[in-house]
């Protein structure tokens, strides 16, 4: 999927390999068709498409990033869907009050850590907590993100290093009605005490330490 966005907008694709990953072995069977890549149906692609061509000035190459192939991206992961909600609010069930954005290996992190805490997807329904998984990180798809956040009470960004994605979802989120934006949480709790650090190892055991005490201070509120 990586390397069709890379066609599609023209743009380089970083994948970020990890130990946790990349050093293990497993038998698995590789179905071609278990990835149905879709083109965005909604995107004004330019006739002339985005990739180099001669000649090209820095001019030109600099307006089609910013303005075609940046903005193509979004597109793209939304008509294949990849970043998008795991555990979301289902009809007839509670309402979350609670989410949890997360990305990469931080996700695999995120849900051992709620394994850890006795949480599975029916404890996630009653406690009003939901579950969000985002596989392209930068540029951020804002319509899933607006879908997923709007009415939460609080929202809790769980990444490695810096805040790369909570960034992003402070900004998706800056312009939505006061009674509709969710607080949001990560690198600092709700009164800017460090919550997780954008330093060394994110594990699962800081990782449950933080949802529970999101947990509990929706809790008193």
């Amino acid at each position: 999927m990586g390397w069709a966005l890379s066609r599609y907008s023209g743009l380089w694709v970083g994948f970020k390999m990890l130990s946790d990953t990349v050093d293990t072995a497993a038998s698995v069977t590789v179905d071609p068709s278990r990835a149905i890549v879709q083109a965005p149906a909604d995107f004004p692609m330019p006739h002339d498409g985005v990739h180099l061509r001669w000649p090209d000035t820095p001019l030109n190459q600099e307006r089609r990033l910013h303005e075609v192939k940046l903005k193509s991206v979004p597109f793209f992961v939304r008509a294949n869907q990849l970043n998008r909600p795991v555990w979301p609010h289902e009809k007839g069930r509670k309402k979350p009050r609670f989410g949890i954005i997360t990305v990469g290996k931080s996700y695999m992190d995120v849900r051992q850590a709620l394994e850890d805490l006795g949480v599975n997807e029916t404890a996630a329904q009653e406690l009003g907590l939901a579950l969000f998984k985002v596989t392209v990180s930068w540029p951020l798809e804002p319509a899933s993100i607006q879908d997923f956040c709007q009415c939460l009470d609080s929202v809790l960004v769980v990444e490695e290093k810096r805040p790369l994605i909570e960034d992003q979802v402070k900004t998706i989120l800056y312009h939505l009605p006061a009674d509709q934006r969710p607080q949001v949480l990560g690198k600092m709790d709700a009164k800017g005490k460090p919550l997780l650090p954008a330093f060394y190892e994110l594990n699962t055991i800081r990782i449950a330490g933080a949802i529970a005490h999101c947990l509990k201070t929706l809790a008193r509120a």
